[in-house]
């Protein structure tokens, strides 16, 4: 566009020079910025790792305290069916004692 059709825009839209400088200014440091910042991904935060192991170690836990759950609740079924049997069985011990029959 030729300067007086600038002009005629700049007029129309009210805008100033100002407005061209400042806004050149800033999109130049906008660049600068981009331009400075490092590529690729940021860096991981320390903490973030430690947060991922700490979830990991927990999850592995409550599989193991599902597991001595599942444990605990077998041996307490064995136990209760040992005793169902122990108690329906007549004592031998009593009946067959080598002392009485001696």
């Amino acid at each position: 566009a030729g300067h007086g059709e600038k002009g005629a825009i700049l007029r129309r839209e009210r805008l100033y020079s100002a407005h061209l400088v400042e806004w050149r200014r800033a999109a130049e440091e906008g660049r600068a910025a981009a331009l400075s910042r490092p590529r690729g991904r940021p860096a991981t935060d320390p903490r973030e790792k430690e947060i991922e192991q700490l979830r990991a170690e927990l999850a592995r836990k409550d599989k193991e305290l599902e597991a001595s759950r599942r444990v605990i609740d077998i041996m307490g079924k064995a136990n209760a069916l040992l005793e169902a049997l122990s108690e329906s069985i007549p004592d031998l011990s009593q009946e067959s004692s080598p002392k009485e029959n001696g």
